[in-house]
């Protein structure tokens, strides 16, 4: 299986999964236990607080008195999973906490406000995540049962499909790895920007239909030009580029051995539907501080 995370602005390394050994087994089990021995007190306490609000005022209830357990009900940390594949613990440690969430920091920097668009797979519902976003200060996208797919990575797995088959399917796990490892690393932004921007649209004609099943999930109307989209992606880094280029002449801190750059020249415009994000970023330089000899007078 592979996991990859994006943004309007960046992607996040991906991971290829792989099964999990007898040995990593052993290490979350005694990780687990680890965890409830130390928050088995304030369960515990909860617990009793529950259970006696709900006893309250009811004198000589028969049967036994209920005693404590630690158990996923009472909010103990298990695994249930006995056939493998990706469970939340899995999810948590090879995924969350070394690739998400630091991405999603990353992300807060630049776009304050950045929330996080995960299905309702039960690796991603389960409780147990929720502690570590709320300790990382990040917010996660209310996902309700029978939801709309209306998430802009789904676009991106079958067009990583298309790629990795281009030329047959893999003949092994190692050569499958390969090509979906250098697929990811060479998709391009201007392609995420793509298949984000419909979001909006698609939202407004689910919310027109009234959640019903008359608006066909992705549909577009209009066609997409890709090879005018890539065209005009290139234009405007070129631009960028150029001007760049012009700010660091006028302050005197253009380097002669390189070579001058001329002026983009102005592209055919897209129809609006086509169109992709603002024309120019906000900050189109980002000088580094000159020691205070070279700064320019």
């Amino acid at each position: 299986m592979f996991w990859g995370a994006f943004s309007y602005d960046r992607k996040s390394p991906c991971l290829i999964w792989k099964p999990e050994t007898a040995g990593e087994k052993a290490a979350s089990k005694k990780e687990l236990q680890l965890i409830n021995e130390a928050i088995e007190p304030e369960l515990r306490e909860a617990w009793a607080l529950s259970t006696g609000m709900r006893r309250l005022g009811l004198r000589n209830k028969p049967g036994k008195k209920p005693q404590f357990r630690m158990s996923e009900k009472n909010g103990a940390f298990t695994r249930n999973s006995t056939k493998g594949g990706i469970d939340w613990y899995r999810y948590l440690t090879k995924c969350l906490l070394p690739d998400l969430i630091p991405f999603a920091i990353e992300c807060q920097i630049d776009r304050p406000g950045t929330i996080i668009q995960e299905d309702k797979a039960p690796a991603h519902a389960s409780r147990h995540q929720q502690i570590y976003f709320d300790a990382a200060g990040l917010q996660r996208l209310l996902w309700p049962g029978n939801s709309p797919e209306l998430n802009m990575i789904e676009p991106c797995w079958a067009y990583l499909k298309r790629v990795t088959t281009r030329k047959g399917a893999p003949r092994n796990r190692a050569e499958a790895e390969r090509l979906w490892q250098k697929a990811w690393d060479e998709l391009e932004q201007w392609r995420i920007q793509a298949w984000i921007e419909p979001i909006p649209r698609h939202i407004k004609e689910v919310i027109r239909c009234e959640g019903g099943n008359d608006y066909r999930e992705g549909a577009a109307n209009c066609i997409r030009d890709w090879k005018a989209l890539k065209k005009q992606h290139q234009y405007r880094c070129q631009v960028i580029d150029w001007m760049q280029q012009q700010v660091l002449i006028s302050l005197n801190r253009f380097d002669p051995t390189k070579p001058l750059l001329r002026k983009p020249q102005q592209q055919q415009e897209l129809p609006p539907l086509m169109q992709m994000g603002p024309h120019l970023p906000h900050d189109l330089i980002d000088l580094e501080p000159l020691p205070p000899c070279q700064e320019p007078r």
